[in-house]
C-alpha cells in the first residue's frame, strides 16, 4: 500500500483471529518521488508506482511520477517480514536470522513497544488516545534465530474512548548490527489487534 503524503510504500500481512481480521503495516520503500495513489504489480512480478501530488503536498517534491520498481531475484535485505498475534503478545518474524545471536536480554534492551488506539468519527482525523509504554514479560529466539516470541506483561485493551478503534501496537526493534546484511537502524511494525491468539 502506497502513502500519497509521505511518498513511501508499506508491506501489509493480514491474519483472522477469533471472529476478526487484524494484521501489521511495515515500512518497505521510502524516498518515492511523489504521493503513491496507485500500486500496481505487473506480471513479471515488477510492481509500476503511479504517484501524484496535485492538489496535495507530497513529500517525494514533483507533482506527478511513474516509477517502475523491479527485485534483483537475490537481495533479501534484513528487515520485519512479519508479526502475528499470540496467546501471550507477538511473534515477530525476520527477513533473515539473527547471525549474531544476542540473548534475550539484549533484544529485550533494544526492544520499544508502545500502544494506543484512535478515535473512530465522521470528523477528520483524531490523536493518539490511551497511549501506553508496554511492559515485556520476556522474550524467546527461534532455534533458526528467524524469529522473536514477544511476552508482554499484561494483555490488557483499556476503554478509554466510547468511539475508539482496534488498538495499535507499534513495535521498534533497534538492529544493533545482528543481521549478515546492514539492516536499518531501526525495525517497525504497526499491529491493529482486536484480539490476542488463543492459547
Amino acid at each position: 500500500m502506497g502513502d500519497q503524503t509521505q511518498s513511501n510504500l508499506f508491506r501489509i500481512t493480514t491474519e483472522k483471529v477469533g471472529d476478526h481480521w487484524q494484521g501489521a503495516v511495515m515500512p518497505f520503500m521510502d524516498g518515492l518521488e511523489s504521493g503513491v495513489m496507485r500500486p500496481l504489480f505487473l506480471k513479471d512480478g515488477s510492481l509500476l508506482l503511479g504517484q501524484t501530488g496535485r492538489g496535495w503536498q507530497a513529500k517525494g517534491g514533483h507533482v506527478a511520477s511513474l516509477q517502475h520498481i523491479k527485485w534483483d531475484g537475490k537481495t533479501i535485505a534484513p528487515a520485519i517480514k512479519n508479526v502475528t498475534a499470540t496467546a501471550t503478545g507477538f511473534a515477530v518474524e525476520f527477513t533473515q536470522p539473527l547471525t549474531n545471536k544476542p540473548t534475550a536480554e539484549q533484544l529485550q534492551n533494544a526492544i520499544k513497544l508502545e500502544s494506543w488506539v484512535y478515535r473512530d468519527a465522521p470528523d477528520y482525523g483524531s490523536d493518539e488516545l490511551g497511549l501506553q509504554q508496554e511492559k515485556i514479560k520476556s522474550i524467546s529466539i527461534s532455534e533458526d534465530a528467524k524469529q522473536i516470541r514477544i511476552d508482554l506483561d499484561s494483555l490488557d485493551q483499556p476503554k478509554v474512548h466510547p468511539e475508539q478503534t482496534a488498538r495499535v501496537y507499534n513495535i521498534n526493534i533497534k538492529s544493533e548490527k545482528w543481521f549478515a546484511d546492514a539492516a536499518a537502524e531501526t525495525l517497525q511494525a504497526y499491529y491493529t489487534l482486536y484480539d490476542f491468539g488463543k492459547k
